[in-house]
C-alpha cells in the first residue's frame, strides 16, 4: 500500500491533518487515538501523541481530504503521531494557529474556497477609485480622493519677506482668509 501526502496543523482547540488526494471510494475511520483512512492503493493507519474527542471531530472533501479532529484537552502537541516516524508528515503553515471561527462550516456545506477558483481579488479593482474606495491615495494633486489629505498637510506660514507680521495682525487675517476660501474650493463637490 501507497501512503499519501499528509500534513497537519494545530491550534489549541483542534488538530488540522490533510491528506493530499482527491475524494473517491474512501474509507475513514475516526477513533479517540487513532485515524484509519483507506482509498484505492493508499492507506493511513495513525495512533496520534494524545487523544481526540472523535464525536466532535469532522472531516471535509472536497478537492482533498481535511479533518479537523477536536483535541480532548486544550494543549499544544508537540507531534502528532505517538511514533513520529510512523509517517512522512509535514506541518501546514497555512493552517498553523487557525482561530476556531475560521473552521469551515462542516454542516453538509461546501467549502466556499473551492467554488472562487479564477476569481480575482476586488481591492485590486478598486485601486484607482477615489474617496473611500481605495486603500490609499495616489497623492496626486489634481486627485480628488487626495484633497482631505493634501488639506491637512497645507499650512499658512509667513513666507518671511518683511520678517514680521503686521503690527494690528492683518497677515493672521488674510491667512485664515486664504485657508477659508482654499477649503471652499477643495469642499465644492462634496
Amino acid at each position: 500500500m501507497k501512503t499519501p501526502t499528509i500534513q497537519w496543523s494545530q491550534n489549541d482547540t483542534y488538530i488540522f491533518l490533510d491528506i493530499q488526494l482527491e475524494p473517491k471510494d474512501y474509507e475513514i475511520k475516526i477513533q479517540e487515538s487513532s485515524l484509519v483512512f483507506k482509498q484505492g492503493e493508499y492507506e493511513v493507519n495513525m495512533t496520534f501523541f494524545k487523544k481526540i474527542k472523535s464525536e466532535e471531530s469532522k472531516y471535509n472533501k472536497n478537492r482533498i481530504f481535511e479533518f479537523y479532529l477536536k483535541k480532548e484537552e486544550e494543549v499544544e502537541w508537540k507531534q502528532l503521531l505517538e511514533n513520529k516516524n510512523q509517517y512522512n508528515v509535514s506541518i501546514n503553515w497555512d493552517k498553523f494557529d487557525m482561530e476556531d471561527d475560521e473552521l469551515p462550516d462542516m454542516d453538509g456545506m461546501p467549502d466556499m474556497s473551492s467554488m472562487m477558483g479564477g476569481m480575482p481579488d476586488m481591492s485590486s479593482m478598486m485601486g484607482g477609485m477615489p474617496g473611500d474606495f481605495a486603500d490609499g491615495c495616489c497623492n496626486d494633486e489634481n486627485c480628488d480622493g487626495c484633497d482631505d489629505e493634501i488639506l491637512e498637510n497645507f499650512e499658512i506660514s509667513d513666507d518671511g519677506e518683511d520678517g514680521e507680521d503686521g503690527e494690528d495682525g492683518e497677515d493672521n487675517e488674510d491667512n485664515e482668509k486664504n485657508k477659508k476660501e482654499i477649503e471652499k474650493e477643495v469642499n465644492i463637490d462634496g
